[in-house]
């Protein structure tokens, strides 16, 4: 098995310009275009193309051969589906329980303020491209760093059951925020497992965007319910016990499902 780039170290390295570029990016953006949907785009976008540029030239290949890009599944979409609604409930509790027992009131208020901000659109050009950024742009272009870049790389060097724990910790840093932690912890698991079984990233790719577009009809209160939707003032709901329960059983027989009809192992533990 010939080692893939990169290895842990470049790993840390990658996120560490992934993050700095990110910021770069959307000062740039930020100065010469002034539009938050440009700002968004262009931040989700510029970074990952600059590692997904750097390991193809590092492994003297191409971005397709890195990315193991694969199909999505037929078989499989259902179960994706269902795991995927039903992890936005668990994960919503999750941080709510976060937020009211860890995080000190007035920080997540502060936050709370930060975070309408940026995703108050005033032009419609900037919430389509903003929308367009985080359920579809975004979640291909990390699906490609993460999973197609980074667990492959990690996983040639030190085998597949250490790179879905170790790219999925690099996964939840990279969000900065530390109220998304736990979502981002639990998704890179769940996608970095399926990796490690033979799907490829279009799958997870699926999943990433489903979620991401469910959070976001939560955000814009699309569709309402206590402890999915953000509350002004900083105050924190719970999601009903029985919705979690249920959600958890759900999850539960979905994801049993996506292993039980994985095609196989990883391309990265075969190359």
């Amino acid at each position: 098995m010939t080692p893939h780039y990169p290895d842990l170290k470049n790993s840390v390295i990658i996120c560490v310009i992934f993050l700095v570029f990110q910021i770069y990016i959307s000062l740039f953006a930020a100065a010469v275009a002034g539009s938050k949907g440009v700002i968004i785009l262009t931040s989700v976008v510029v970074p990952p193309l600059l590692i997904l540029g750097i390991a193809a030239h590092m492994n003297r290949t191409t971005l397709k051969e890195i990315l193991g890009w694969g199909r999505v599944r037929t078989r499989t979409i259902i179960p994706v589906i269902l795991m995927t609604v039903s992890l936005a409930f668990i994960i919503s509790e999750v941080e709510n329980i976060a937020i009211r027992y860890l995080i000190p009131a007035d920080l997540y208020q502060s936050y709370l303020k930060q975070f309408m901000d940026i995703f108050f659109f005033e032009q419609p050009a900037d919430l389509v491209l903003g929308l367009a950024s985080i359920a579809l742009v975004g979640p291909f272009m990390e699906e490609a760093v993460f999973r197609g870049v980074i667990f492959r790389g990690i996983s040639s060097h030190r085998g597949a059951s250490y790179a879905v724990v170790a790219s999925s910790v690099l996964f939840m840093v990279v969000h900065v925020n530390p109220l998304q932690f736990p979502g981002a912890l639990i998704l890179g698991l769940i996608y970095s497992t399926m990796i490690s079984r033979g799907y490829g990233i279009a799958d997870t790719i699926t999943a990433h965007s489903l979620h991401n577009a469910i959070s976001l009809l939560f955000l814009f209160e699309v569709v309402k319910l206590p402890g999915m939707n953000l509350v002004p003032g900083g105050t924190v709901d719970h999601v009903s016990i029985w919705i979690v329960a249920v959600g958890a059983i759900v999850f539960a027989a979905a994801f049993s499902l996506i292993i039980r009809w994985a095609p196989g192992q990883q391309m990265a533990t075969d190359a």
